[in-house]
């Protein structure tokens, strides 16, 4: 990853470290969700499907890479103190994340778990993208927004569909945390196109060509990620939701570049069935 320029705002004294990062985590300690309070002993297994399983263990095997990039991000960032301090609270949480979808899948007495452990120990020994690793600093928070932004929607849509109240309670705590840290990489982005105008195109580019991570890293990730395609499907709503997000952050030109762009007007109609124009009216 490139060097990053000074792009934080001088440090406010009473503050931690910088006004913005100071609000992130008085709201992080606010929201915080106790780990030690989900009762996994009154999971119903009478009400757990095996796409519910399948699914949950495809996102948990996606958040067991934290390591990984943490260890990436924590050096990149290491003389930035607001980023420094987001990724060690962003990391804290997403290790939550990871030990509580693992905690459930064990707790159901569903999985294997001489295979989850195999699975998992190939998941952690990938890397870290190789396309992710060439993003400029206005890209990477770009892609990291639309990331966190999609992965709380699945979250979001998975919570409404599973039938099991304690699962479902674990999945809206998960998504909330995933859209607080989509509103952080915002901020970062937006601060960065606001003192660099020509980073606008490489955003754009970026965008249209978005893919989540996964295949990179996990092994078998055509069928992992079907499992969590059959819980949280993609819907017309879903993607005006994140339309709206990106459009915080590039503008309502946005929309007419990806309504035209013959590679995203392809991928929704022949791998999601929806039709652009719509999908991609202006709100």
């Amino acid at each position: 990853m490139p060097q990053t320029d000074s792009l934080v705002a001088p440090r406010v004294p009473g503050t931690l470290f910088t006004p913005a990062f100071d609000r992130f985590f008085r709201t992080h300690e606010r929201v915080m969700w106790n780990f030690s309070s989900i009762p996994f002993e009154k999971i119903d297994l009478s009400l757990i499907t095996e796409d519910d399983i399948n699914a949950l263990r495809a996102a948990m095997l996606v958040e067991s890479h934290n390591p990984v990039y943490t260890r990436v991000l924590l050096d990149y960032f290491r003389m930035d103190h607001e980023m420094a301090a987001f990724v060690v609270t962003w990391s804290y949480e997403e290790m939550k994340h990871y030990g509580v979808l693992r905690t459930y899948l064990e707790a159901t007495g569903l999985v294997d778990l001489v295979d989850l452990e195999r699975e998992l120990n190939e998941t952690r020994a990938g890397p870290w993208g190789d396309i992710e690793s060439q993003f400029t600093v206005a890209q990477s928070f770009s892609y990291t927004m639309l990331q966190e932004e999609l992965t709380g929607l699945f979250y979001q849509k998975f919570a409404r569909r599973t039938k099991e109240p304690v699962l479902r309670n674990i999945l809206t705590l998960v998504g909330k945390d995933e859209f607080r840290h989509c509103q952080w990489y915002l901020y970062k982005a937006k601060q960065v196109l606001s003192r660099n105008r020509h980073a606008r195109e490489e955003v754009e580019d970026l965008l249209l060509r978005f893919e989540m991570p996964g295949p990179s890293f996990i092994q078998e990730y055509g069928k992992h990620g079907y499992a969590m395609l059959k819980v949280a499907p993609p819907d017309a709503n879903s993607f005006r939701q994140v339309m709206a997000r990106v459009g915080e952050l590039t503008g309502r030109t946005h929309w007419g570049k990806l309504a035209t762009d013959p590679i995203y007007v392809r991928k929704l109609r022949e791998e999601w069935g929806m039709e652009p124009r719509e999908v991609l009216s202006l709100p």
